[in-house]
């Protein structure tokens, strides 16, 4: 029977595997995201038995999850349920920013008691947004004077000599 005091989605088996792959990039930047791949795998249950990873981000960090791809297969006379979801991590704020320890509990089928699938914490660095060109190049804006109702209006014309005109056209 489940115990009282279990702290998650009931998951037994006989062993269970959390891993992640990560950009290697040393440090990120703001608003540019990152991809991070988090992949459960469990033997001798079905891929619809596995839990949801828990998402504890700070809230300097949108996060935009992909639906998880589940796999099962048969090997060796066991089930393999595997689920892996890819996440984009976008920081919203420059500097170093720590990603909690993920922890998945589940019981251990063999030695009947509660174990758990862990990830390390993580700690980023997030650098500052890159200007665009569009926002560097910019020229300065000219401000515009209102003129007052009636006020006539003064065109300038500009004579421009140069050959190339008439013959353009």
């Amino acid at each position: 029977p489940i115990p009282d005091n279990f702290p998650g989605q009931w998951l037994v088996s006989e062993l269970v595997l959390l891993q992640e792959q990560w950009p290697e990039e040393p440090s990120f930047r703001v608003g540019e995201p990152i991809t991070r791949t988090l992949t459960l795998t469990a033997t001798n249950v079905n891929k619809e038995q596995l839990p949801e990873l828990p998402r504890h981000y700070p809230p300097q960090i949108q996060i935009y999850p992909d639906k998880a791809n589940l796999k099962q297969v048969f090997q060796d006379n066991r089930h393999i349920a595997q689920s892996v979801q890819s996440l984009a991590l976008i920081p919203s704020q420059a500097g170093t920013l720590i990603l909690p320890e993920l922890r998945l509990p589940w019981w251990n089928s063999q030695s009947h008691r509660l174990e758990w699938a862990t990830l390390p914490a993580r700690t980023i660095e997030v650098l500052p947004a890159l200007a665009t060109a569009q926002t560097a190049a910019a020229p300065a804006a000219t401000p515009v004077t209102p003129q007052e109702p009636g006020a006539p209006i003064t065109v300038k014309t500009v004579e421009v000599s140069s050959p190339r005109w008439p013959l353009s056209t």
